[in-house]
């Protein structure tokens, strides 16, 4: 089985990135020099000591504000949810989940175990030794629970409450191609939709309906890249049912006709 882990870097950079979103999750720790880091339209001044948190589907930009500016990245595949019972919702809860005053970049001073499970991430990645992705996954559990130790405000609400939200988005993850509403998303977990819309909005930070646009796109994104599918095939597949609502909603999220996007990543 490949890792939960989809890349583990450290390094200098020097160019500036412009506004994107991965179909993972990301972390961003800054060991040296400086950057301001716009996430989801919010942007955070990262220095050394500063790890950033990137969920699924929110665009980032990196502006390097420092010439000697030196960070970890590392991106996390969405299958990490499935290790919620395993380290506990609220530790998973700090990459899932987006509630009210959430600040996406943290102030990680005093918590050396940080850089050194970095490290060590970032060192199994490069190396090609027996039990590899199981390593990998380790040392990112192992990470998870240290910033959840570190920074217990960021998972507020209860087990079962987390636990919860975290099964409607693995319920979208696997069936946004199908013909979804509200009220057929919260008849499958029998409780009311203003119910379902409530709980979901209050921890994740985004609507029921919101998320599962989201993964079509991520999906028709791509499938734009990594296929020769024609665009209506893809239309399809992705769970849109208008291929003109799905060309308007394509281009106000990416700013690019789907052709273009195609073209252009290629």
């Amino acid at each position: 089985m490949n890792s939960i882990v989809l890349s583990a870097e450290f390094g200098s950079a020097s160019a500036h990135t412009a506004s994107h979103f991965h179909d993972s999750y990301q972390l961003l720790y800054i060991t040296r020099g400086q950057a301001q880091i716009t996430v989801s339209g919010r942007a955070y001044n990262a220095k050394p000591g500063t790890l950033v948190l990137i969920s699924r589907f929110e665009t980032h930009a990196v502006q390097i504000t420092a010439s000697d500016y030196c960070r970890y990245s590392v991106q996390i595949s969405p299958r990490v949810s499935t290790y919620g019972s395993l380290i506990g919702y609220p530790a998973l809860s700090v990459l899932t989940n987006r509630p009210k005053h959430f600040q996406h970049a943290l102030d990680m001073t005093g918590c050396p175990e940080l850089e050194s499970l970095l490290n060590l991430l970032t060192e199994e990645w490069a190396a090609s030794k027996p039990l590899r992705n199981r390593m990998l996954d380790l040392h990112v559990l192992q990470l998870l629970l240290c910033l959840s130790r570190f920074h217990p405000e960021l998972a507020t609400q209860s087990d079962a409450v987390l636990k919860f939200v975290q099964q409607v988005q693995s319920f979208l993850d696997n069936n946004y191609p199908s013909l979804l509403t509200l009220e057929s998303i919260a008849g499958h977990f029998h409780i009311s939709p203003s119910h379902l819309s409530h709980q979901f909005k209050r921890v994740s930070g985004i609507s029921v309906m919101g998320y599962l646009y989201a993964c079509r796109l991520a999906a028709a994104k791509q499938q734009l890249v990594q296929t020769d599918l024609p665009i209506n095939q893809i239309i399809d597949a992705c769970g849109y049912t208008d291929s003109s609502n799905f060309s308007r909603f394509f281009r106000a999220a990416t700013g690019l006709t789907p052709t273009q996007f195609r073209k252009q990543y290629r």
